[in-house]
């Protein structure tokens, strides 16, 4: 077969192509579609995220308000005013301020209540003498815990500061630092009573001389010097008399505060009848010197504490003696 010659000049038609149309081919998607799918999901996933961290926000915050504009979130907090005090979040670790009406709370661990009640300090240290057994305490509470050291009954103690409590309690801090005393009673027979009173300084004259005393005590004659208030774990012993002391043979001359009266004897401190105390005054009397006491009494072997008219205790001095000494 002969084909179809060409002439020279003549135009060729060439077959027609059919136009691509976009997502005519399913093997072939629609890139604009797609496109337009992907922005779909992509607001979706924001409007989600966008609802999840408001409510995380919320819950987080509790009353704090997050203010958001048309187009951007709003991040600076509004001007604080007296009208519209700053909220306090959760994991805000400040305090709020304490008032009166609001004191701020004590731990769990905390071993003594707050008290109730103002507080007094002064320059000057006050003397009280305790009139019972009283228990110090760590805190100025009857409900504080207590110390394990006490405040003996007829000790003066030393007070730097007072706190005023209610029901017209009142608590004293001792000034060696052990803790605090209150001045009334919470149970027992001293409830609602007086448990100190206070207390003066006691100024008795440096020397004393004591002499009359029958054959059997003479030892306890001769003239004693002051050697001030005896201390012990930081309380003034013998109810805050001074003690007197006499060097040959050693005797004291000491206030007994359970019996409110003044010994001769062998040691600083009540002993036992006869063998170390000699001496006595009368008792109950309370005298705050020596030479201001009086009803002297004698221990005779086998027959007690006998009344002597012959012993007398008189203020003295180192270079001047009374005239009656022996």
């Amino acid at each position: 077969m002969i084909g179809k010659a060409t002439l020279p000049g003549s135009i060729v038609k060439q077959p027609k192509r059919l136009a691509r149309v976009p997502g005519a081919d399913p093997e072939e998607p629609d890139e604009s579609s797609a496109s337009r799918h992907r922005c779909k999901s992509a607001a979706v996933i924001a409007t989600v995220a966008l609802i999840i961290s408001c409510a995380v926000g919320f819950i987080a915050g509790g009353s704090t308000t997050t203010r958001m504009s048309p187009t951007t979130a709003d991040t600076t907090h509004p001007p604080t005013s007296a009208a519209h005090p700053p909220a306090h979040t959760a994991s805000s670790t400040s305090r709020p301020p304490t008032s009166a009406a609001h004191p701020p709370k004590r731990g769990a661990s905390s071993t003594s209540r707050p008290p109730t009640g103002t507080a007094s300090t002064t320059s000057a240290v006050r003397l009280y003498r305790a009139l019972v057994g009283i228990a110090i305490r760590r805190g100025p509470d009857v409900g504080s815990d207590k110390t394990g050291w006490s405040v003996r009954a007829g000790n003066v103690f030393e007070v730097t500061e007072e706190m005023q409590g209610v029901g017209g309690q009142r608590y004293l801090k001792l000034k060696n630092g052990d803790g605090w005393v209150f001045t009334q009673g919470v149970s027992g027979a001293w409830l609602g009573k007086p448990i100190v009173e206070p207390a003066k300084a006691v100024h008795c004259p440096d020397f004393v001389l004591v002499s009359g005393v029958p054959q059997e005590q003479s030892i306890r004659n001769g003239l004693f010097r002051k050697i001030g208030v005896i201390k012990e774990d930081g309380q003034i012993r013998n109810g805050g008399r001074p003690t007197f002391k006499k060097d040959r043979p050693k005797q004291f001359l000491f206030y007994n505060t359970h019996l409110k009266s003044w010994r001769i004897g062998n040691q600083p401190e009540a002993g036992q009848d006869g063998s170390s105390d000699g001496v006595i005054s009368q008792d109950w009397q309370g005298a705050a010197c020596p030479n201001n006491a009086s009803g002297w009494h004698c221990w005779k072997k086998g027959r007690g504490w006998r009344p002597s008219s012959s012993i007398t205790v008189e203020a003295a001095s180192k270079d001047r003696i009374p005239s009656k000494a022996p």
